[in-house]
């Protein structure tokens, strides 16, 4: 009798052990679910604001050939045919550092002799992760404005659009010419220097088109492509509509 108590006591002692060990793995397993999903939540809510570049220059392979004056420039003669007047462009705009990975934003800018600016940022994201809505930039004379189309408000602030006068100016009167290789295909470019230090390299196709500038300085590499080019200029993009609210 008593052999029978003490194997029942066996059976339901090793049952509860087995309950037991089955229960504290699958906390264990839980615990680890847990820990990766919060580690991939924290991966996907980047804000490119908590970083800083680091001081060192992303680089394409660039060979220098020669040099060309400025009567001989590429460079000088598409912005003289394009960029004057009233004009309407598109732009992707790559941001590079070895640290922070890469940022992406397309860029509608639409300049009017009248002395307006229009620009907005869209579709932008950091290392593929979208991470800010639409902003646009109005800027007149007089003053200048920072609009959210999506709630349909404004701020107004101070400023103007003289710091886009559109003057071409270079002050180099030598360019330096060589060949670069941006995403696998080479480029013919011209490359100038800035009194504050930004080096610049325009870059065209066989067919002499601007596709490419590449902007480099201590604290990383812009690129920027142009995508779209035009006079047909929509002037509404340079009044702010009446059923926007100003803010501030």
């Amino acid at each position: 009798m008593s052999n029978k108590k003490d194997n029942k006591n066996s059976s339901l002692t090793l049952k509860i052990s087995i309950i037991t060990a089955i229960i504290v793995v699958w906390v264990i397993c839980l615990a680890l679910v847990l820990s990766k999903c919060e580690s991939d939540k924290e991966k996907n809510t980047v804000n490119p604001s908590e970083h800083e570049y680091q001081e060192e220059i992303i680089t394409y392979d660039a060979t220098p050939s020669g040099k060309v004056t400025k009567e001989e420039s590429k460079t000088l003669a598409y912005f003289n045919s394009h960029f004057t007047g009233d004009y309407y462009r598109v732009k992707e705009i790559e941001v590079s550092s070895l640290q922070d990975g890469t940022y992406y934003t397309t860029e509608i800018f639409a300049y009017s002799t009248q002395g307006y600016v229009y620009r907005e940022s869209f579709q932008t994201t950091y290392d593929d992760i979208e991470y800010s809505a639409s902003t646009a930039e109005l800027l007149t004379p007089t003053n200048a404005y920072i609009i959210y189309h999506d709630m349909q408000t404004y701020f107004n602030s101070e400023g103007d659009s003289s710091i886009y006068k559109n003057n071409i100016n270079f002050t180099n009167d030598v360019f330096t010419t060589g060949t670069i290789n941006i995403r696998g295909k080479d480029y013919y470019y011209e490359e100038f220097t800035s009194a504050n230090g930004i080096s610049v390299k325009y870059c065209f196709d066989e067919n002499d088109r601007l596709l490419y500038n590449v902007s480099s300085n201590a604290n990383g590499t812009i690129t920027e492509q142009y995508i779209e080019y035009t006079n047909d200029v929509d002037y509404s993009i340079f009044q702010i509509p009446d059923d926007y609210r100003l803010e501030g």
